[in-house]
């Protein structure tokens, strides 16, 4: 049906790799694999870490981009360590900001299931449900 299709270029572009390595060695094989699987019914991106150079993704051919939007903090352990309602308070926040737009609602870029209650990702689904109202 698709992909989630992660890429990371802060780990690339160093003072001494070069701010253009990503470009010129990883980003051609990024588009031959996104090229390959364009008949995905939902392809998404996931612009890993802390980008060097968001811009350059937005090319990419995809339905959709994420990317851990308080990747400078909350941290994840702060978050998983909070109460359902600030779950739904941060929930808010996102889709306030998101305006119009549509946006997909997930618990940062990657979450120990062992570490994160089940009630905080239950309070997000029924901030969802409820029609975003907390």
């Amino acid at each position: 049906d698709g992909i989630f299709f992660s890429v990371r270029d802060d780990w690339v572009d160093t003072p001494e790799n070069g701010l253009d390595t990503y470009n010129r060695l990883v980003q051609p094989g990024d588009l031959e694999i996104l090229k390959a699987v364009q008949g995905g019914a939902f392809n998404m991106l996931h612009i890993c870490g802390q980008a060097r150079d968001f811009k350059r993704f937005a090319g990419y051919p995809v339905h959709a981009v994420n990317w851990a939007d308080r990747y400078a903090g909350p941290s994840i352990a702060s978050v998983a360590s909070g109460s359902p309602e600030d779950c739904q308070r941060e929930a808010a926040d996102a889709m306030q900001q998101a305006g119009e737009r549509p946006i997909i609602l997930a618990p940062g870029c990657t979450f120990d299931p062992t570490t994160v209650p089940t009630e905080n990702l239950r309070a997000i689904r029924r901030f969802v449900e409820m029609g975003n109202r907390v």
